[in-house]
């Protein structure tokens, strides 16, 4: 598959990832609210949007014609997770829980959506 086909389908997941270890953080966050000497936690990809913004990407051909690109690798998102310092604040939790959640499902339709539409040209039906 090219890199538009692949390397989308790709994005999406690495964004499944990064919301899913910010809903887990957060979770974490509020389960731990009572336990004495608790400082929250939180998911920090700034460093990851820093590398991803002065990111080229160098495209590699497998024809003549095509254009294609390099793809990246599985990055351990555990390492983004910090100390906050500060105690949790439940409602603010579980407000940044459910953001990551809901844009967590808004992926989910996007890359049902994309299998659904290469199911219909398999096939040879788009609609």
């Amino acid at each position: 598959m090219g890199y538009f086909v692949q390397g989308a389908s790709n994005k999406l997941a690495e964004a499944m990832d990064r919301l899913s270890l910010e809903s887990k953080v957060r979770a974490n966050n509020i389960a731990n609210a009572n336990t004495p000497g608790y400082k929250a936690k939180e998911a920090d990809f700034s460093e990851i949007l820093e590398q991803e913004q002065g990111r080229h990407i160098e495209l590699a051909k497998t024809n003549a014609r095509h254009i294609d690109g390099n793809l990246h690798d599985n990055v351990d998102l555990g390492k983004y997770v910090k100390d906050t310092d500060k105690p949790v604040e439940i409602d603010e939790e579980i407000i940044k829980m459910t953001e990551a959640n809901m844009s967590y499902q808004t992926m989910v339709h996007m890359l049902a959506n994309r299998f659904q539409l290469y199911s219909s040209i398999i096939r040879g039906r788009v609609d």
